[in-house]
């Protein structure tokens, strides 16, 4: 096949793309469920959430 390196070098691109893709999902993800239970726990029912503790 005379096309092999480029071939090879846009299969290097693709995958590159995608990993960083996937760990931009992941990340994105990971902030969204953080939030979700910072959120979670600002609004619950006073009383319920753990005492602070002091410094």
């Amino acid at each position: 096949m005379p096309y092999l390196d480029e071939i090879l070098w846009v299969l290097v691109a693709v995958a590159v793309l995608a990993i960083i893709l996937v760990l931009n999902w992941r990340n994105r993800q990971y902030r969204m469920a953080q939030r979700a239970a910072r959120d979670s726990y600002l609004s619950a029912e006073p009383g319920t959430q753990e005492p602070e503790r002091d410094p």
